[in-house]
């Protein structure tokens, strides 16, 4: 990740204490899920996560989870789809003649 980062010459972003439910640096579905796959613990992504304002490599150094008093599963997915779905509204212009 170093070695990418020098050639772009860029720097590394490290984000902690990332929540599924997004929010935060991270509001990216598929960056989100890498991150949260049990598989990637302690591993690098192999390939890279086209975002829509970013390309991203994950590493995944550790999962924690964290207890929540009262967890609405459901109502934390349709909040995430409703984020998702508002991100990618399409607009048709009329021209009048």
């Amino acid at each position: 990740m170093e070695a990418v980062a020098a050639a772009l010459q860029d720097s590394i972003v490290t984000v902690d204490s990332v929540r599924i439910t997004g929010g935060g640096m991270i509001t990216e579905a598929k960056v989100l899920g890498a991150a949260f796959n049990i598989a990637n613990k302690g591993k690098v992504i192999s390939e890279p996560i086209a975002g829509r304002d970013a390309v991203y490599v994950v590493r995944v150094d550790d999962l924690t989870t964290t207890s929540v008093a009262v967890a609405d599963i459901e109502m934390q997915k349709d909040q995430m789809r409703q984020r998702e779905q508002n991100k990618c509204r399409v607009f048709t212009v009329h021209r009048s003649s």
